[in-house]
């Protein structure tokens, strides 16, 4: 792996300020995130949440002639299969692959609200595998907001989302919320410590750091640095874009690690003023927090055309080149611990790319069109996708898609690192 050198550390110690002065710029990611909706946008429905694991595999439609047929009907609720409970369509998919085709599996469902329990002959597809022959797709147990129960969420891939101008915290694995009971903040989001931080610029060269669940206010103190951008986190900081101009008139990019506890900025990890492509523009925080993948790209242009791993070490930032990122795709975040995934094609197409060793895997995940926003989970399964609805969990490599929200209107996610690194 080829180490970026370290052009310059700052170390910073600033003090924390309460108080609070007048309001000026309100940082935004680079490039700017979605924003959240207003009113007129939300769907025409009632606006619901998905709990939990799921109610079962609802059965949309049966092949005629097929092995469920004159078994299952549309609308059974498969909530069983060969004695195995079945919660969501993607269990069935992987319960019915594992039997061979002609055997006699017993299948429960629920239909007209009792509970039954009818005999289907499995059978085979042209490829040769096992089909139960019906048309599923999970069924949702779905609660309005202010029926949420309170919920105790520690997941590390938990991550606040903005709803129609709420506040809430998702944990996409378990499918759980929790309202965390303030309005949606202005500005781009960092996740830490249980706590959601947005920035504003109201004095020249400070960092002022709002607490949207807390009301705390931080002024960090960046010396000759002035803020521009959110970047993400790394571990227990927050990083933030900055720029100096030098005596030459030489715009020189930095990115300076915050501590929103302390109220101080810690150290800066200065590009190269010679690069072709100075600017941080983006930043992904891997799910343990360890190392954020940040794109450089230039001042006019906010899509990255370089890509760097940041990480720290006995203190200090440690910058090293990604590798494998082709130069047309688009990198959504990481998919798991290890690996990145990038749209390298039609929305759907997509590579699992580990930017220390540049192998990458093709696959493709159940997205079409121009969605709103995509979020990876971190779980090596999941992506989180937005849309003019609402939030989908949709699983990479297959066709399984979940609703998280139903006439929400459109979600804005945050990166992990709320429970801290």
């Amino acid at each position: 792996m080829r180490r970026l050198p370290l052009l310059l550390l700052v170390v910073f110690v600033a003090a924390s300020c309460a108080t609070r002065s007048e309001r000026a710029t309100v940082l935004p990611s680079v490039p700017t995130s979605l924003v959240p909706n207003g009113p007129g946008d939300v769907g025409t429905g009632r606006c619901t949440f998905s709990l939990g694991g799921g109610l079962g595999a609802l059965v949309s439609d049966v092949m005629a002639d097929g092995p469920s047929a004159g078994a299952l009907l549309p609308d059974d609720l498969i909530v069983a299969f060969g004695g195995e409970p079945i919660r969501t369509s993607s269990e069935l998919v992987v319960a019915v692959q594992s039997r061979p085709a002609g055997e006699r599996v017993e299948v429960s469902i629920i239909r007209d609200g009792n509970e039954i329990t009818v005999e289907v002959d499995l059978g085979s597809s042209a490829e040769g595998r096992t089909l139960l022959g019906v048309l599923v797709a999970t069924l949702e147990d779905q609660v309005e907001p202010v029926d949420l129960p309170p919920t105790n969420i520690d997941s590390p891939l938990a991550r606040p989302v903005v709803i129609d101008g709420g506040l809430w915290l998702l944990d996409p694995t378990g499918i759980a919320w929790s309202d965390l009971g303030a309005p949606a903040p202005e500005g781009a989001m960092i996740a830490l410590h249980g706590e959601v931080y947005t920035v504003e610029v109201r004095a020249l060269n400070t960092a002022t750091v709002i607490g949207a669940i807390s009301g705390d206010i931080a002024e960090i103190d960046l010396i000759e640095w002035h803020p521009v951008s959110v970047i993400g986190s790394l571990g227990r900081y927050g990083l933030i874009g900055t720029e100096r101009t030098e005596e030459d008139g030489t715009v020189v990019h930095a990115i300076i690690a915050i501590d929103p506890i302390a109220g101080t900025a810690v150290w800066a990890w200065i590009t190269d003023p010679t690069s072709e492509f100075p600017v941080p523009v983006v930043g992904h925080r891997n799910p343990v927090g360890s190392r954020i993948l940040v794109g450089l790209g230039t001042v006019d242009a906010a899509l990255p055309e370089r890509w760097v791993l940041l990480s720290e070490e006995n203190g200090q930032p440690v910058a090293d080149l990604a590798r494998g990122i082709p130069e047309d795709s688009a990198v959504l975040g990481w998919h798991d611990d290890d690996r990145l995934i990038a749209i390298v094609g039609d929305v759907g197409d997509v590579a699992l790319i580990d930017p220390d060793t540049a192998t990458s895997v093709q696959t493709t995940m159940p997205v079409t069109g121009e969605p709103a926003g995509l979020w990876p989970v971190g779980d090596g399964e999941h992506i989180l996708v937005g849309d003019d609805q609402g939030l989908v969990l949709a699983t990479v490599g297959d066709s399984e898609r979940r609703a998280l929200t139903t006439s929400c209107g459109s979600a804005l996610v945050a990166d992990v690192g709320w429970t801290g690194a």
